[in-house]
């Protein structure tokens, strides 16, 4: 498959350059994408629709990954698959 540029989002810089894993929560109220910006030491949080910069989530330092849960808790592997936060 060859990947094609559809858009640009500007996203608020960090304090160094980094993202690391993103993934997606789907549900019919509205998508997201959640994503590691590592160099920010924080989560940055997409609308999949729109495209759109929604929010970014602090507080996460060196974050490596993101993994949204059907429960609607947020997990990273800092926090050891325990919840870390809500979706939306």
């Amino acid at each position: 498959m060859t990947l094609r540029r559809v858009g640009f989002t500007a996203v608020p810089p960090g304090a160094s350059a980094g993202f690391d894993h993103a993934d997606t929560y789907l549900d019919p109220r509205g998508s997201r994408l959640y994503v590691a910006h590592t160099g920010a030491d924080r989560l940055d949080v997409f609308d999949c629709k729109s495209g759109a910069y929604l929010r970014s989530i602090p507080g996460f330092p060196g974050v490596a990954g993101v993994l949204p849960g059907r429960d609607g808790a947020l997990s990273t592997p800092a926090s050891e698959l325990a919840p870390c936060g809500q979706l939306r």
